[in-house]
């Protein structure tokens, strides 16, 4: 794909915080996309590395934007990115994960088939797990029909209920990230899940491309395994946040029970509750047997993460 075609612009916006590990490999995959009509933006978030991942991402000279910033977070990261991008699209990509060359022209081939390429649709890509040295781990397989248009009820649906989406497997129109606040700034570590809620909630689509292309690196210094009391503070954040609306999206209180059974999952107590309690104002309860499902779900989580951590100490010689 050109710039001659009439495709969509897409900005890439990669936030960055002492990323000089991984920073280079993924400056590298956004460049070297096989639809061209991108930007790439980095953005330096206070980094405290001696000026090294600023050195990395210096060396691109005028093939990136880049901007530096003080240390507030990677919401606040990627909120700057929005405001200075100029695409019609957005892409994340963290610092620390790859995309496949083809991972945008895919995206916005999906949409242009399946006809919502509307400004009111997004795409979202399959992901693996990758190690230290890109080789692969593990393939996730999502519950998706490829080139199929989801409905937002159905993407409501569907976020309570499966794993987290990824971030970086999105493209997004820009307009609708800007009419939902871009990321919330209270949020140091799920930022992302909310939005996705907002998004969903305020009515946009989604259509699911299969291509493995983006992947998600585990390395020893991420944040998503040595800040566990983030994830419990964001987690209850995020359920006070959306609880009430997805108790209105249907009469059988479904939804909502299953958005508390993933945080249940998760071991997010707090979160829970938080639903439970929401729930109960809102005059619609969980019935005791629900509730006692979501106690069971809580002590499996808690013999799940011990068990977990086992395993990534043995196999990866990860401590999380």
């Amino acid at each position: 794909m050109n710039n001659n075609t009439g495709d969509p612009k897409v900005s890439i916006v990669i936030p960055v915080y002492n990323g000089s590990n991984f920073l280079k490999k993924s400056i590298d995959c956004a460049l070297s996309q096989t639809y061209a009509n991108t930007e790439v933006i980095v953005v330096n978030d206070g980094s405290t590395d001696g000026g090294e991942t600023e050195k990395i991402a210096l060396s691109y000279g005028d093939r990136i934007v880049y901007f530096k910033k003080e240390n507030g977070g990677v919401s606040s990261a990627l909120n700057l990115g929005i405001e200075k991008m100029s695409g019609e699209y957005f892409s994340w990509l963290s610092h620390d994960d790859e995309y496949t060359p083809n991972k945008l022209e895919s995206s916005v081939r999906v949409l242009k088939d399946a006809g919502k390429l509307d400004g009111k649709t997004a795409a979202y890509c399959g992901h693996s797990q990758i190690g230290e040295d890109s080789q692969v781990l593990k393939i996730y397989k999502d519950d998706l029909l490829p080139g199929r248009y989801y409905s937002p009820k159905e993407m409501t649906r569907y976020s309570v209920s499966h794993q987290a989406l990824n971030g970086c497997c999105f493209l997004i129109p820009a307009e609708l990230l800007r009419e939902a606040g871009g990321f919330d700034e209270n949020l140091r570590y799920s930022q992302d899940a909310l939005l996705w809620f907002k998004l969903f909630l305020n009515g946009m689509g989604l259509v699911y491309d299969s291509g493995i292309n983006v992947g998600y690196r585990l390395h020893r210094s991420q944040t998503s395994r040595t800040k566990r009391d983030l994830f419990d503070s964001d987690s209850e954040y995020i359920a006070r946040a959306v609880a009430a609306d997805l108790i209105a999206v249907d009469s059988d209180n479904k939804i909502a029970y299953d958005f508390a059974g993933r945080n249940a999952i998760y071991g997010a107590r707090k979160a829970v509750n938080a639903v439970k309690d929401i729930a109960a104002q809102q005059g619609r309860p969980f019935s005791l047997s629900q509730r006692a499902a979501l106690n069971t779900k809580l002590i499996y989580s808690s013999a799940r993460s011990c068990a977990k951590k086992l395993y990534y100490r043995s196999v990866y010689k990860l401590k999380l």
